[in-house]
């Protein structure tokens, strides 16, 4: 008899410990799988950043490139902000004559910059369509830019794209319905992304 009880006790021990190792070994199997969830979201959010930021410089250039090709500086002079001067009987046709068609071709830096930023914008609203993972929803916001211009020796105008700037947080949000997922993150506001063409 006292083997018998010795020997329930021993088998019940092993059922305890074993059943103990399972519940620690699928709770390191749990964490297991959260941190390379974790991980791996991480990465797709640093993916989705650099993307946004190439987004970003493709478009912003594609849009200055259109202004600047389309705009001449040249025809400032036909613009009565460019003190154009209107025909008289005595020189019919001056060199800067007024000209609201050939004044609406006038470069100018300010139109260059909002071309800029709507190219820019343009790029990013091509990620929206985007599907960046099939486990992973991807939210990117609007995003709040401002283009500066620099001189540029052998451009067309005399002037080139320099950077764009995020005047605003830019918010990257990820969710996933099958791992019970939601994280956050920011191209924080003052992000500089460098352009310049390639004139110079």
């Amino acid at each position: 008899m006292k083997g018998y009880m010795s020997f329930v006790l021993v088998f019940l021990s092993s059922l305890i410990l074993l059943h103990s190792m399972a519940v620690l070994n699928a709770a390191h199997s749990t964490d297991l799988s959260r941190a390379v969830e974790i991980e791996r979201a991480y990465g797709l959010q640093m993916n989705v950043k650099e993307c946004v930021l190439e987004s970003v410089r493709a478009g912003a250039l594609a849009g200055f490139s259109s202004y600047d090709f389309s705009h001449d500086i040249m025809l400032c002079k036909h613009c009565m902000d460019h003190l154009c001067v209107p025909p008289t009987p005595a020189n019919p046709v001056p060199e800067n004559i007024c000209d609201g068609g050939l004044c609406s071709l006038c470069f100018r830096e300010s139109e260059a910059r909002l071309s800029s930023v709507s190219g820019a914008q343009s790029g990013l609203m091509a990620l929206w369509s985007g599907r960046f993972d099939d486990d992973y929803s991807v939210l990117i916001g609007p995003a709040a830019l401002d283009a500066r211009l620099e001189a540029g020796a052998l451009s067309k105008n005399g002037m080139r794209l320099s950077n764009m700037r995020f005047t605003g947080d830019f918010p990257i949000i990820l969710e996933s319905s099958r791992f019970g997922f939601r994280g956050s993150s920011q191209i924080p506001e003052g992000t500089v992304v460098q352009l310049g063409t390639d004139d110079d």
